[in-house]
């Protein structure tokens, strides 16, 4: 099974396996088990992504990544503290900033070499989106712990929180009611909207204009 998915360009399946843990995280109350949890979702979503794209080197960085992020998630049942749980975040976050460029080399393999746009390629497309949304809220959640302030205005936040802001940062919605308190915080949210945006424009609206379209053969 593990063979037959290496360098398959599944890219759908990419996209849910992605999906299902932002699904997860939105859905739960901020506890210790369910932070655990999310972090095993997240982390086995990118390397079902890295084993897609066929990212052998993104692999073999972040599955010590993982292995002590699970460790220091573990650890964290027991006695659970702000620096240990912003440590296990960091981890993450680092698998998952990997995640974005190894589904895109991904992406450029399977269009060379298919000549065209493909659905899938654009599954993958909109996976790439979904990653960088889940990768700020990663980073985001992680500053907080690591650092001790309040990201938000509000006071202290659960994973719910910093997906929800992450993504109607990414989108650019910009509801108003979580703001971030931080210098850092305001960064990291701008960074995040200008990149969603550009890349919704260029990216995504470049790859569905040509679904289908056969690639100028080079003379």
């Amino acid at each position: 099974m593990i063979a037959r998915l290496r360098g398959s360009h599944r890219y759908g399946l990419a996209l849910v396996a992605v999906a299902i843990p932002i699904a997860f995280a939105m859905s739960v109350p901020e506890e210790d088990w369910s932070r655990l949890v999310t972090l095993l979702l997240f982390s086995g979503a990118a390397l079902f992504v890295f084993l897609v794209a066929e990212a052998r080197r993104a692999m073999h960085v972040a599955i010590p990544l993982v292995a002590v992020a699970i460790v220091a998630g573990l650890l964290a049942l027991d006695d659970p503290s702000q620096l240990q749980i912003g440590l296990t975040r960091a981890c993450s976050a680092f698998v998952l900033a990997m995640a974005p460029f190894a589904l895109a080399r991904g992406l450029a393999r399977q269009i060379r070499a298919d000549k065209k746009v493909t659905l899938e390629t654009v599954f993958g497309a909109v996976a790439i989106y979904l990653l960088i949304g889940a990768l700020f809220a990663t980073v985001d959640a992680a500053v907080e712990n690591i650092g001790g302030d309040p990201f938000f205005v509000s006071g202290d936040a659960g994973m719910q929180d910093f997906l929800y802001f992450s993504f109607i940062t990414l989108t650019t919605t910009g509801y108003g009611d979580l703001v971030p308190a931080l210098p850092l915080a305001r960064t990291l949210a701008v960074t995040e909207a200008l990149l969603g945006q550009i890349y919704l424009v260029t990216v995504i609206a470049v790859l569905v204009s040509n679904i289908g379209r056969a690639r100028p053969s080079r003379t």
